[in-house]
C-alpha cells in the first residue's frame, strides 16, 4: 500500500484559487460575448467607456493563455520529477 502525501494548505488554496479563476473567466467571457452580440461594445458612451469591453475581452484572452501555459509547464515539471 502506497502512502499518499497529504496536500499542503498552500497547495489546496492555490488549486481553489485557480478553479475560481476559471469560473470567473468563464462568466466574464460570457458577459463580454453578450455585450458584443448586442453591439453594446459599439455604443458611443461618455468618455469612450465602451472601450472597457474590448480591454476586458483582451485581458480575459490573455489570462486564459497564461493559465493554459501554466498547466503545460506544471505537467512538464511533474514529468521531470523521478
Amino acid at each position: 500500500m502506497t502512502k499518499v502525501k497529504p496536500e499542503s494548505m498552500s497547495s489546496k488554496i492555490w488549486t481553489e484559487s485557480i478553479d475560481l479563476d476559471y469560473r470567473i473567466l468563464s462568466k466574464a467571457t460570457d458577459l463580454v460575448a453578450e455585450l458584443k452580440k448586442h453591439s453594446i461594445s459599439n455604443w458611443k458612451v461618455k468618455n469612450n467607456k465602451h472601450k472597457l469591453i474590448h480591454e476586458l475581452d483582451f485581458m480575459l484572452e490573455s489570462k486564459y493563455e497564461l493559465l493554459a501555459a501554466l498547466t503545460v509547464v506544471e505537467k512538464i515539471e511533474e514529468s521531470k520529477k523521478w
